[in-house]
C-alpha cells in the first residue's frame, strides 16, 4: 500500500512499527499546513543554505516552494494521510499574500531578519490563523473533488496530551486544552467533506505520552499502542468503521480529574481504568476477527488470482513486444531521416568547397567548346570567391558580441499578479517571451500523461513550431501524416487534455503560408490564435467548434528595449535574414529591390544560412563582402541595438496583422525600420516604419535619417513608444487570458503629480501642464505657499472643473517657513500613487511627458526615472538649447531635479532633504547609497524655463551658461523637436 503523508512526524512515526513492510512511503511532508500549501504562491528560497542538516533543508525548501500540491494532484498513492499537529506554529504572511509556516527550522535562518518589513506574523491558534487555514483547506478539498482524490484522503485525528502512560501529568493542561480546542475546529470543518469512514480515531487510553519515545517526551509523542492502532485502521477500512461506531460522539475530555481525596473519586478513576482496559481488549478481538476473515478470503481467491496473474503477464509481454517494435521502427525512421538530412548537408557543403568547384569547372570545360572558351572567366570568378571568403574569415566580431546578452528570467507585473500557469510547447523565442507573463511548464516527453492529468494549469498552450521546447518535440507538428513518435505523443497528449476538459490553445504564427501544414493539429484545439486575421474565416470553416482570434507578434520588453544602446558606437544600416536563390520568388524580388541600400551605406548583412554553405541560400556576389555570420537568438538584441537603421522585407503583403516579429523587437529597441510595403505595416505603424518600394526610395529615407539627427531620434522614439504601449507580450497575455474567460485588464497604475509652488503667477502653466497629460490615471497634489485666498481658489477650481478628470486633486496651503524639500515630502506623504512625479511650477511638461516617463518602469527594476539631456528655453532670447546632448536611455547616477519620477518602493527608503536648494541632489545621493537604480529616459516633452529675470530662479545663472555649454535647437520652444 503506497502512502503519501502531509502533516507532522506523528503520522510518519507510526510507520516505524511496520515490520512486515505492508506500507510503502511515497514521501512525507512535515512542517507544513493546508494554510500555506494551498493558499499561497511559492516563495523564493534564499534561506535553507544556512541550515546544516540536509533533511531540514529538504523539508523547509518543500514548504517554501509548495512542492506538495503537484505531488498530491498526481495521485500516485493509495492513501494520503493528513494530520494537523504542526499547525501549532505561527504563520508569516507577506504583503503579496504568500505565506509560510514559521517552523523551528525556518526560524534558525535569517528569514525573519530579512522579511521583518515585508509582511506580518499570524499567531498560532488565533482566529486569523484559522481563517487562513480554512481558505487553504477549501482549495485542497476543491482540487481533491475535481481530480477524484477525496476517497484517498485519510484524516489522522490525533490530539495533544498532558499525561504519561503512568497516568502522570507532565505538561500544562491549559496549553493542551487550547491546542485541542483549535484542533477540534479544524476536524469539525474538514470532516464535512471527506468520507465518513476516512478518519482514524483513538480511544482515550491510547492518547498518552511516552517517556521513552525515540524523539523524547512531548504532548504529541505517544505510546506505541497508538501507532499500532493507526496502522491497523489505515490497513482496513472496516476496522475504522467499527472503531468509529464504538467511539462515543463527545469531544475528548482534555482535563484530568483533580487529585483524588475521596472514595468516590477513587472509584471514578478505577472505573475509567476498567473502561480503558475493556476497550483495548475489544480492539484486540476485533483485530483478530478481521485478520481471520481476511485470511479465509485470501485462500478462496488465491487460485483465481494466480490464473489472472499468468494471463495478465502474457498480455503484458505481448504488449511490451509490440510497443518495443513500434519504438524501434520509429527510431529507425528518425535515424533514416536524420541520415538523409546529414547526407544532403554534406553534399551541399562539399559542392560549396573551392576544391569541388574547381574540379567541377575543369571537368565541365571538356564537355563542349562553349564551356572550354568560358573557362578563363569561370576560373577568375572562383578566384574572386576565394578572396571574398578569406576576407570574411578575417573580419573581427563587433564589440557587442564580445559580451553577449544573457536573458535573466524576469517576472512581469501581470505574471506576479495573476500567476496563470500553462503546460506548453513553444519555440525558443516564444518561450523566452511568454515566460515573463505566464508560468510555463514545458510538456515533458517522458511523463506527459501524468503531467496533463495532474495539472492545475489554465490550459495547454502550443504553437506552430518546428523544434518545440528547444528541440524536444521536433517533428511533433510537421512530420508527414503525423507518423513520427513525437507527433503520436502530441496527439495522445491532446486527447488526454480533451478528456479532462483541459483547454488547448494553439497559436499559428506561420499563417498564411503554412496554414495547411499545421491544420491537423490546430483542428484539435479549443482556442486558435493566428498572426494573420485573413485566416480567421478559414479556421471558422475548418474548425467550427473553436474560438478563433488574431494574435499579433509582440516584443518582450524585458529583453528588447533601448537601455544602454548608446554606450557603444553605432553602425549605419543592417539586414538580417536568409536569401533564397531558388523559390520564395516574392521575397527574393523584394530583397533584390531593397538590398542595394546596404551597398550604398556600407552596411552589414547577418546571413541566417551562413553555416549551411549552399548555393541555394547564397547571396549574390555583390553583397558577399557585407555578410557576417549568423547570430544566435540570445545575441540578436545586441545587433538590434548596434545599428541605426534596419531593413525589412515582407513576404506577406496583404494581411492587416502579419509581419515579421523582428519589426516589433527592433522598434522596442529604438531602432528605426525601413520596410517594403505591406498592409500590416500601414495598419499598425503608419508614419513610424518607413516604407520604400525600391532601393532608390530606401536610399533617400536612410540618408535623411542618418544625416538628420533629430529626425532619426523622433522616429526612434515614436516606434519605441508605440510598441511599449500597445505591442508587448503582456498585451498578448491579457488577450489569451480573456479568451479563456478570465476577467483581466491592463493595469494602469495611479501616478501622483506633486508640485510645491510658491509662485501663483504660474497657475495657468501648472493647470496646462497637468490637464494636458494623456496618461489616464493621475492624482494631483499641490503644496501652495504665498497664495492669496483668491489665487488658491482659482487654482483649485481650474484643476477640479477642467477638461481632464483626475483620480483626485488636493491643494494644500502651507505658508510656514518649511523648506522646499519639506513641502515636497508633505505632498509625497499625501500621495497614493504607485508612482510619484515631481513637477516644477514654471517648466513646460507636454502631453506625453508622464506617459513616456513611466515606460522604463515596465522593462527595468528602476526606482527613479528622469532626464539628463534636457531642452532649455531662454525667455530673453526666445530660443531653445539642449544640454547634456546624447545622455539618454542609460542607467545613471544623475538626473535633472524637475524630471524625477519615483516608484513607491523607492520612496519607502527616500525623502527630500530639508533644503531650499539641492534637495533633488540630496535625494539622488540617498538613492545611490541605498542601491536604488536610476534610469535616464528620452529628452522629449519637457523644457526647462529660464526667465529673463534671473532673480526668479533659485539657481541664478546667466543665459551665457546655457548657450556656451549647450547646443542650439530652435526658435521659441522648438516644439517640432521638443514635443512628440
Amino acid at each position: 500500500m503506497k502512502i503519501l503523508i502531509f502533516g507532522s512526524y506523528v503520522t510518519r512515526d507510526a510507520f516505524t512499527f511496520d515490520k512486515s513492510n505492508e506500507f510503502e512511503l511515497d514521501r512525507y511532508f512535515v512542517r507544513t499546513s493546508l494554510a500555506t500549501a494551498f493558499n499561497s504562491e511559492p516563495i523564493e528560497d534564499n534561506y535553507t543554505m544556512q541550515l546544516t542538516s540536509a533533511f531540514q533543508k529538504k523539508i523547509v525548501n518543500a514548504e517554501l516552494k509548495k512542492e506538495f500540491k503537484e505531488l498530491f494532484l498526481l495521485g500516485k498513492y493509495d492513501y494520503l494521510v493528513i494530520d494537523f499537529i504542526d499547525d501549532r506554529y505561527n504563520l508569516f504572511k507577506f504583503k503579496n499574500g504568500c505565506k509560510t509556516l514559521l517552523s523551528a527550522e525556518l526560524k534558525n535562518t535569517d528569514f525573519l531578519d530579512k522579511n521583518q518589513h515585508n509582511g506580518e506574523i499570524i499567531s498560532g491558534f488565533s482566529e486569523e490563523w484559522f481563517e487562513e487555514w480554512k481558505k487553504g483547506c477549501l482549495e485542497f478539498i476543491k482540487l481533491a473533488k475535481e481530480n477524484n482524490l477525496l476517497n484517498k484522503i485519510i484524516l489522522n485525528k490525533v490530539y495533544w496530551t498532558a499525561f504519561l502512560n503512568q497516568n502522570e501529568q507532565f505538561y500544562n493542561i491549559e496549553q493542551v486544552n487550547k491546542a485541542n480546542k483549535f484542533l477540534d475546529k479544524q476536524y469539525d470543518f474538514i470532516e464535512k467533506f471527506i468520507g465518513e469512514n476516512n478518519t482514524i480515531i483513538y480511544s482515550k487510553s491510547l492518547l498518552l505520552a511516552n517517556k521513552k519515545h525515540i524523539w523524547g517526551l512531548s504532548p504529541f509523542h505517544y505510546v506505541d499502542e497508538l501507532y499500532l492502532s493507526m496502522l491497523l485502521q489505515l490497513k482496513d477500512s472496516n476496522f475504522r468503521k467499527i472503531i468509529k461506531n464504538q467511539s462515543n460522539s463527545k469531544k475528548i475530555e482534555y482535563m484530568k480529574p483533580k487529585n483524588p481525596k475521596t472514595k468516590n473519586e477513587l472509584d471514578y478513576i478505577s472505573s475509567k481504568l476498567d473502561d480503558i482496559t475493556e476497550l483495548s481488549h475489544q480492539q484486540f478481538l476485533l483485530m483478530k476477527k478481521l485478520q481471520n476473515q481476511a485470511a479465509t478470503q485470501n485462500e478462496l481467491s488465491e487460485n483465481l488470482q494466480n490464473k489472472l496473474i499468468v494471463q495478465e503477464e502474457n498480455i503484458k509481454n505481448l504488449s511490451s513486444q509490440l510497443e518495443n517494435t513500434k519504438k524501434e521502427l520509429n527510431k529507425k525512421q528518425t535515424e533514416l531521416s536524420q541520415t538523409n538530412q546529414k547526407i544532403k548537408q554534406a553534399k551541399e557543403q562539399v559542392e560549396n568547397t573551392l576544391s569541388f568547384k574547381l574540379g567541377h569547372t575543369l571537368i565541365f570545360s571538356t564537355k563542349s567548346f562553349k564551356n572550354f572558351f568560358s573557362l578563363p572567366k569561370d576560373l577568375f570568378d572562383l578566384a574572386l570567391l576565394a578572396k571574398e571568403r578569406k576576407n570574411n574569415r578575417a573580419k573581427p566580431l563587433s564589440k557587442s558580441f564580445l559580451s553577449p546578452v544573457s536573458y535573466p528570467k524576469i517576472d512581469g507585473p501581470f505574471k506576479k499578479k495573476y500567476g496563470f500557469k500553462f503546460i506548453s510547447i513553444l519555440d525558443e523565442i516564444s518561450h523566452t517571451s511568454f515566460e515573463s507573463e505566464f508560468k510555463l511548464f514545458p510538456l515533458n516527453k517522458a511523463s506527459f500523461e501524468t503531467q496533463i492529468k495532474g495539472s492545475t494549469s489554465l490550459g495547454f498552450f502550443i504553437e506552430s513550431c518546428w523544434k518545440g521546447n528547444f528541440g524536444a518535440w521536433e517533428y511533433a507538428f510537421t512530420s508527414p501524416n503525423l507518423q513520427h513518435q513525437n507527433a503520436q505523443n502530441l496527439l495522445k497528449a491532446l486527447d488526454i487534455a480533451k478528456s479532462r476538459n483541459f483547454p488547448i490553445i494553439f497559436w499559428n504564427k506561420e499563417d498564411p503560408m503554412h496554414y495547411d501544414k499545421f491544420l491537423p493539429i490546430s483542428s484539435k484545439c479549443d482556442i486558435i490564435f493566428t498572426t494573420d486575421s485573413n485566416k480567421v474565416k478559414d479556421y471558422q470553416r475548418d474548425v467550427p467548434n473553436a474560438k478563433v482570434e488574431p494574435l499579433l507578434f509582440a516584443a518582450n520588453i524585458h529583453i528588447c528595449n533601448p537601455a544602454n544602446r548608446f554606450r557603444v558606437e553605432q553602425e549605419n544600416i543592417c539586414f538580417a535574414g536568409s536569401y533564397y536563390g531558388v523559390g520564395h520568388d516574392d521575397r527574393k524580388k523584394q530583397m533584390d529591390e531593397l538590398l542595394p541600400t546596404i551597398i550604398k551605406f556600407k552596411g552589414a548583412i547577418y546571413d541566417r544560412m551562413s553555416q549551411v554553405g549552399s548555393d541555394r541560400y547564397s547571396y549574390p556576389r555583390k553583397y558577399r563582402k557585407f555578410i557576417r555570420p549568423a547570430v544566435p537568438f540570445r545575441e540578436i538584441v545586441n545587433v538590434y541595438r548596434q545599428f541605426k537603421i534596419f531593413l525589412n522585407v515582407n513576404t506577406i503583403t496583404d494581411s492587416p496583422t502579419m509581419m515579421s516579429r523582428r519589426v516589433y523587437e527592433l522598434l522596442a529597441c529604438g531602432t528605426p525600420v525601413i520596410s517594403t510595403p505591406s498592409l500590416a505595416i500601414d495598419e499598425q505603424f503608419k508614419g513610424i516604419v518607413q516604407v520604400a518600394k525600391n532601393a532608390k526610395e530606401a536610399n533617400k529615407i536612410a540618408k535623411n535619417l542618418l544625416e538628420n539627427e533629430w529626425e532619426w531620434r523622433k522616429i526612434s522614439h515614436l516606434g519605441y513608444r508605440e510598441v511599449m504601449l500597445k505591442h508587448t507580450y503582456e498585451h498578448r497575455a491579457i488577450q489569451i487570458a480573456r479568451a479563456l474567460g478570465e476577467k483581466v485588464k491592463e493595469e494602469v497604475p495611479l501616478a501622483s503629480i506633486v508640485i510645491a509652488s510658491n509662485r501663483p503667477h504660474f497657475i495657468d502653466r501648472i493647470v496646462k501642464n497637468v490637464t494636458e497629460q494623456v496618461y489616464p490615471n493621475i492624482e494631483v497634489i499641490v503644496i501652495a505657499q504665498k497664495y492669496t485666498e483668491a489665487q488658491f481658489n482659482e487654482l483649485e477650481k481650474k484643476l477640479k472643473t477642467g477638461t481632464k478628470k483626475f483620480n483626485a486633486v488636493h491643494i494644500i496651503r502651507n505658508d510656514s517657513e518649511d523648506t522646499l524639500g519639506t513641502r515636497l515630502n508633505q505632498g509625497i506623504a499625501l500621495s497614493k500613487g504607485e508612482y510619484v512625479a515631481k513637477f516644477d511650477d514654471d517648466d513646460f511638461y507636454f502631453p506625453n511627458y508622464l506617459q513616456d516617463a513611466l515606460i522604463p518602469f515596465k522593462f527595468g527594476d528602476y526606482g527613479i526615472v528622469g532626464k539628463k539631456e534636457i531642452f532649455i528655453y531662454l525667455e530673453k532670447q526666445n530660443k531653445t538649447f539642449v544640454r547634456y546632448k546624447g545622455e539618454y536611455h542609460k542607467e545613471t547616477n544623475f538626473l535633472t531635479g524637475a524630471t524625477l519620477v519615483f516608484s513607491r518602493t523607492a520612496l519607502e527608503k527616500l525623502s527630500f532633504g530639508n533644503l531650499n536648494r539641492g534637495e533633488d541632489s540630496n535625494i539622488l545621493e540617498q538613492a545611490k547609497q541605498n542601491g536604488i537604480k536610476m534610469y535616464v529616459a528620452d529628452p522629449f516633452n519637457f523644457v526647462v524655463y529660464r526667465s529673463k529675470n534671473v532673480s526668479n530662479h533659485t539657481w541664478q545663472v546667466e543665459d551665457k551658461f546655457f548657450t556656451e555649454k549647450g547646443s542650439f535647437v530652435g526658435e521659441g520652444l522648438a516644439e517640432k523637436i521638443t514635443k512628440l
